[in-house]
């Protein structure tokens, strides 16, 4: 038991140490990561990271996963979103390797959007879309009978007319059910931990005019306008749950 404590006060510092340097540093993108799932975790809010143990724990924290080593789970749900966006995501889980494999996604899909210009304002006749989605490959496991740790690796991608940004996440965490107090369990993530994307594509490259000394005479030339990159939604979480009200029936009552 001792290594285990030591192993999640490790990880603890660790993924501390990650959020200090990580935050502060400009505006992050792929906002989209953050939209929660799950109408009982979504209620919860953070807490939800210290209590997950359902297939919902996916989004919030992997090592949920690790309670549902019986049997295969799936969720598909569709929510319409803000400004005729919607929002779609699929959960499953199954028992493999001692342990627990999952597979998750998400998209916020814009649908079709009006272009429009300054001699248009009404709208040119041809649209475009601007979408995000997310795929992730999890694996939880239960170390001991209290402690349980899981990891995320997601692809990302966002797209907007024709510009695509593409890259990679990692979500963590652990769930540590102390069996004292009535049921307190602990538990924490850190979710959407990788490196900065950036836009590129067809709708940012142009041709321009470069004069050649050799020549004495402006070249045609492809050129491309240079993106910034920016930060995926790198998020912390820390929350506790007890069971406030105890259900189970007393010893020899019955009906």
């Amino acid at each position: 038991m001792k290594q285990y404590k030591t192993i999640l006060a490790a990880f603890l510092i660790a993924l501390f140490s990650m959020q200090s340097a990580s935050a502060g540093i400009g505006s992050s993108g792929a906002q989209f990561l953050q939209i929660g799932a799950g109408i009982r975790a979504i209620s919860m809010g953070q807490a939800y990271a210290g209590y997950a143990d359902g297939i919902d724990a996916l989004y919030w924290n992997p090592a949920g996963i690790a309670s549902l080593s019986k049997n295969m789970h799936l969720n598909i749900n569709h929510a319409e979103y803000l400004a005729d966006m919607s929002f779609d995501n699929f959960a499953f889980s199954a028992p493999l390797f001692g342990g627990t494999f999952g597979v998750s996604g998400a998209g916020l899909l814009s649908g079709d959007i009006d272009v429009t210009t300054v001699e248009d304002p009404d709208g040119t006749g041809d649209t475009y879309t601007a979408n995000d989605f997310y795929t992730g490959l999890s694996y939880a496991r239960n170390l001991t009978g209290k402690f349980a740790a899981g990891i995320t690796v997601k692809l990302v991608n966002q797209n907007i007319a024709e510009l695509s940004a593409f890259g990679w996440a990692m979500d963590i965490g652990a769930v540590y059910r102390t069996g004292l107090f009535n049921n307190l369990t602990l538990g924490f993530s850190v979710t959407n931990f990788g490196p900065d994307m950036r836009y590129t594509g067809d709708d940012i490259i142009f041709r321009t005019k470069v004069y050649q000394e050799e020549t004495g005479q402006a070249e045609d030339v492809r050129a491309e306008y240079l993106t910034e990159e920016y930060q995926l939604p790198l998020k912390l979480q820390l929350g506790f749950a007890i069971d406030v009200i105890n259900s189970e029936p007393k010893a020899g009552a019955g009906g």
